[in-house]
């Protein structure tokens, strides 16, 4: 599994040292997603069993954290924060830190 990841990296690096003289930005953009979703279904496929698992073991309580973060977030930062932008920003960021967080315990 490591070698996969080292693999892959080094496939990155070297699209994106290739890509940043020779590609237009958005067939660069296009290959960047194209890698991350290579990357993800191969993830996907082979935990696929312990996926299962932990979705049902810790799917719904993490679900809650990630939405109550949130929404927590979005208000805190309309208090703190100036722009709509920022907002959302900072509520995504709340809610994708303790989701990933919560999947990683």
């Amino acid at each position: 599994m490591l070698k996969d990841r080292v693999i892959t990296g080094i496939i990155g690096l070297l699209i994106l040292l290739s890509a940043v003289f020779f590609v237009p930005e958005v067939i660069f953009r296009a290959m960047i997603v194209i890698l991350f979703l290579i990357v993800f279904i191969s993830i996907w496929l082979e935990e696929w069993e312990r996926i299962t698992s932990f979705l049902i073991r810790a799917g719904l309580i993490a679900s809650i954290l990630n939405l109550t973060m949130i929404f927590i977030g979005y208000y805190v930062a309309k208090f703190l924060a100036t722009g709509v932008p920022q907002r959302k920003c900072i509520s995504l960021e709340c809610g994708l830190q303790n989701g990933t967080l919560a999947v990683f315990v």
